[in-house]
């Protein structure tokens, strides 16, 4: 038997069109906004991830396109006949190299030759890469790759900057702090922005930069390096733009690092191990990232350093006295060094003479007895709780019907692991991602909750956190006994729905057909003994591509009944639901 109302909701279409116009960000409901905002952002990140062929740049550049120079020079020593890349940063890739946007090289006077195109120009900030050089005297650098950071504002401003071994340390010691949250009680992280979500975003990169930069001067920078010396900026070489005893001091602190690096490579060739610089420098920096040089990051072991045997005493040995790699002087001469790289490469500049600084030796660690290393706060596990949600045993009320259950579990560590549902002392499933639901809405076939008889059920949830805690909740459900015609067979009725289409918006603009995607018709029971609602999705249009204006709803039961509906758009934009609409099912 069908019963139409389409008259009752015929009387009711002024009012519908009145109140079914399209409501700007007004969700059905919390959960169903969620979905609809998800799948929107999906839309948006999908058409803003392209990635551009890695030549293109170049391609621009060859066409004519204009181009900002960069400044700046490779440094351990003076890197000359090297292959420059400029990179557009890109925080999620281990190496931090995004798309390539230029490539140059270094002139046989170690000048850096390298253009971004002036339409990429705002897209940094740009890591710098020399690979492949050579120092002045032919010798292979100690550290074969060398990098720096340029942002888009200091290309602008034709800012130079250097690639040296600090300023490659910097960048990687950067790239791995970058995520973690600032703590005042601990140097390590003062100045961070990290939300410690797992991933690192441009703004926490170069937040990082400025706080690994501090702490390397407090840790490698020899008492020599100021506040006012700049890892990335500050020029190693003597040239008319720079202070020469900023300069001096900026040399000596890399070329001391560029030994240490030397000295740990030839203690790992002596194991018989190959040994390259570019890694040791990765590999410090990991073993950095905790704060001290211990050969462990949070006590776990860096594999590249197994077979050093006292790191610490490499690192804080009289760096006066190491050797200046690829040289056959030591860092008290490095003074010397400069003012002949001066006359061969800037031979136009005047005799600088620089009197030998005073230097401390490096310090193992940014902590001391005096400034130990703080405690991370004890956080006492905190129990979970679980409850059984109002949405939970609103499906079935009658026998023979499926029940849906959902568990809203928390916890103050955030660290629910599973959630156990039991019907009447039987297990029913265990659910280890939330939400937690069973049943008919579950996408799970809970036999356990399924065309379930009448009477009083009991319900139990345990839901458990990492830490073995757990929390308890038990509910119970009454079933009635399905009405029938006095021969055993239930009483079902089909409804029949029809409504019109909405045309205009709420802002009165026109909301044209093919503007319409879907409607959302509700109806719910409130009938003695029973506590049912569903939703139902309904296209607004059919396979030949006709408009709906109907819907059956088949096989309810007799009892009181509220029928109401919604509108949503195809940019997910969703009209309140009218005024609800009575029948009662005989």
């Amino acid at each position: 038997m069908k019963i139409s109302i389409f008259k009752t909701i015929d009387s009711t279409v002024q009012s519908l069109k009145r109140c079914h116009q399209l409501k700007r960000c007004r969700p059905l409901k919390k959960d169903h906004l969620l979905k609809l905002c998800a799948a929107t952002l999906l839309t948006i990140s999908l058409v803003g991830c392209g990635s551009s062929d890695n030549s293109s740049a170049e391609a621009d550049i060859a066409n004519n396109e204009t181009a900002i120079a960069v400044k700046g020079a490779g440094v351990k020593g003076p890197l000359i006949n090297a292959n420059v890349t400029a990179y557009q940063i890109d925080p999620s890739q281990a190496d931090l190299k995004g798309d390539i946007v230029a490539r140059g090289s270094s002139s046989t006077s170690a000048n850096l030759e390298l253009a971004i195109p002036e339409s990429l120009a705002s897209n940094g900030p740009f890591l710098i890469e020399y690979t492949d050089g050579t120092e002045i005297n032919g010798q292979i650098p100690v550290i074969e790759s060398l990098s720096t950071i340029i942002t888009s504002q200091q290309l602008l401003a034709g800012t130079a900057v250097y690639a040296t071994p600090l300023s490659s340390f910097a960048i990687e010691h950067a790239r791995q702090i970058a995520d973690s949250l600032e703590s005042n009680a601990d140097p390590l992280t003062v100045g961070l922005s990290g939300n410690n979500n797992g991933s690192v975003s441009i703004a926490e990169l170069l937040a990082a930069l400025e706080t690994s930069a501090t702490n390397i001067k407090a840790t490698l920078g020899l008492g020599l390096l100021t506040e006012e010396i700049n890892l990335f900026t500050t020029s190693p070489l003597i040239n008319a733009d720079t202070d020469a005893e900023d300069t001096l001091a900026i040399r000596t602190a890399n070329e001391v690092f560029a030994a240490i690096v030397s000295v740990l490579k030839d203690e790992v060739a002596d194991d018989g191990l190959t040994a390259n610089g570019t890694t040791l420098v990765a590999a410090l920096a990991d073993d950095f990232a905790d704060g001290s040089f211990d050969k462990q990051n949070a006590g776990n072991s860096i594999t590249a350093l197994n077979t050093i045997d006292d790191i610490a005493a490499v690192l804080t040995q009289n760096p006066a006295l190491l050797d200046v790699p690829n040289s056959d002087r030591n860092i008290s001469q490095i003074n010397e060094i400069l003012a002949e790289e001066a006359e061969t490469l800037a031979p136009e500049l005047p005799v600088v003479s620089l009197d030998v600084p005073e230097i401390a030796a490096p310090l193992a660690s940014l902590y001391s007895e005096e400034n130990p290393k703080p405690t991370p706060p004890t956080i006492e596990p905190s129990t979970p709780t679980v409850i059984f949600t109002s949405a939970t045993l609103q499906t079935a009320a009658i026998e023979g019907d499926n029940i849906s259950v959902e568990l809203i579990a928390s916890d103050e560590d955030d660290n629910i692991a599973y959630c156990d549902l039991s019907i009447d002392g039987e297990f029913v499933r265990r659910d280890s991602v939330a939400p937690y639901q069973y049943g008919s809405n579950s996408g799970f076939n809970d036999n356990g909750l399924n065309a379930i008889s009448a009477g009083s059920h009991s319900l139990t949830a345990e839901c458990v956190d990492t830490t073995n805690l757990s929390a308890s909740s038990i509910a119970s459900i009454d079933i009635a006994s399905r009405p029938d015609n006095g021969d055993g067979e239930p009483v079902l009725r089909n409804v029949a729905l029809n409504w019109g289409t909405p045309t205009t918006r709420t802002d009165g603009s026109p909301l044209a057909i093919n503007e319409i995607d879907h409607y959302e018709i509700y109806y719910s029971s409130t009938s003695e003994g029973s506590n049912n609602e569903s939703t139902v999705s309904v296209a607004a249009t059919n396979n030949n591509n006709q408009l709906v204006n109907d819907y059956e709803i088949n096989a309810l039961p007799i009892g009181e009944y509220y029928f109401s509906i919604a509108t949503v758009d195809t940019a997910g934009i969703a009209s309140e639901f009218i005024n609800p609409v009575a029948l009662t099912i005989q």
